[in-house]
């Protein structure tokens, strides 16, 4: 039986695929009865739930001779010595594939991301445009018309970006985590 919701009535199934990210399950906001085996609950603490978020920066309408970013470079990196955690120093640019995009989208990762997800989206963007500018010049970089910004951590469907190889994690836990349980019933899939 699966139950879908509180108020939902179980969906009954002969099997069933369970493709919950790594940091859902690391978070046990879901209950499996029974209980999963060991080796799966062993799995799951011993794999990494990493935190990478991003910072969508759109430009609008903006006149190609306006753009002040090289549009031929996939990435543009600030590479900065002991770099302030509040500035973004890394950004995929779009355009490289498609001229049309007036987008450059910015990674921010560990702690940084995380000490970022309690700011307002407002202050994020300040901070992108403010590194931006830090490289190609004050006055050559307006504020963006549209801001989006992740935050898959506070996501309670994701918890997180990404899954990794812990330092002493075992060779087999993504084995271990994506075998089948319950006489082959239960099927893990996904990113994990």
């Amino acid at each position: 039986d699966a139950f879908t919701g509180e108020k939902c009535e179980p969906i009954r199934a002969k099997c069933a695929i369970v493709t919950l990210p790594l940091g859902v399950l690391k978070a046990e906001s879901v209950t499996f009865a029974p209980e999963l085996p060991k080796s799966k609950r062993e799995a799951i603490c011993m794999l990494g739930s990493g935190l990478m978020n991003k910072v969508a920066l759109c430009w609008e309408g903006m006149e190609e001779e306006k753009i002040f970013w090289p549009m031929d470079k996939e990435w543009i990196l600030h590479l900065v010595p002991n770099a302030d955690a509040d500035l973004i120093t890394e950004f995929y640019n779009p355009c490289s594939f498609d001229p049309k995009q007036r987008v450059l989208i910015g990674f921010v990762i560990g702690e940084a991301a995380r000490t970022m997800e309690a700011i307002d989206d407002a202050e994020i963007a300040d901070r992108a445009v403010q590194s931006l500018r830090s490289i190609f010049g004050e006055d050559m970089v307006p504020p963006p018309s549209k801001v989006l910004v992740t935050r898959w951590e506070a996501d309670e469907y994701s918890r997180g970006s990404y899954s990794f190889q812990k330092v002493n994690s075992l060779e087999h836990s993504r084995r271990d985590l994506a075998r089948p349980v319950a006489d082959g019933r239960l099927h893990f899939a996904g990113e994990a």
